[in-house]
């Protein structure tokens, strides 16, 4: 299988290591995890997922004796992005096999210190943004009309004056 990022009708911004992508067809963002990002670059249609596990072995550098199973995963990266819609269609294997599981990465990876690779897990973290019909006032649909009202006072205070007795 070759996986393919989509790319259309998306807009991307980088922070830090993570990447906001925010898709305008679905009015939804998604907050991928360094690993992800990593995943979805190399989504170009040239990589097979044996080839994903590989490079991120080489970027992300352990100790020979760890064993982290980079296939596991990059599979359960690629299941996260085609569920998110963040994969073209021309993905036509399905990415879920029953041989790999979250929970069994997840095991392997504690063992070999979670921590670590924690931070690195594939995350994707998504929101629905609101479109304006969703932002108007609860039980409203008319726009609302604010009115601000100026009163000014003026005071005149006059010079005492004096009187003077008749002479």
């Amino acid at each position: 299988m070759i996986p393919v990022a989509r790319t259309e009708n998306l807009l991307i911004q980088e922070v830090g290591e993570e990447l906001i992508v925010y898709d305008e067809k679905r009015d939804t963002a998604h907050c991928l995890s360094a690993i992800a990002v990593c995943v979805w670059y190399l989504c170009n249609g040239q990589n097979t997922v044996e080839t994903i596990a590989r490079l991120l072995q080489e970027e992300f550098e352990f100790p020979p004796n760890q064993t982290v199973d980079w296939h596991g995963l990059v599979q359960l990266t690629l299941a996260e992005l085609e569920q998110f819609h963040l994969l073209d269609a021309a993905v036509t294997e399905p990415l879920n096999s029953p041989q790999t599981s979250r929970r069994q990465v997840l095991k392997k990876v504690s063992l070999v210190g979670g921590f670590a690779i924690g931070s690195l897990f594939p995350a994707i973290k998504s929101i629905i943004v609101p479109t304006p019909a969703m932002a108007a006032p609860t039980g409203s649909s008319a726009t609302t009309t604010t009115t601000t009202t100026t009163t000014t006072t003026t005071t005149t205070t006059a010079a005492p004056t004096t009187t003077q007795p008749p002479k």
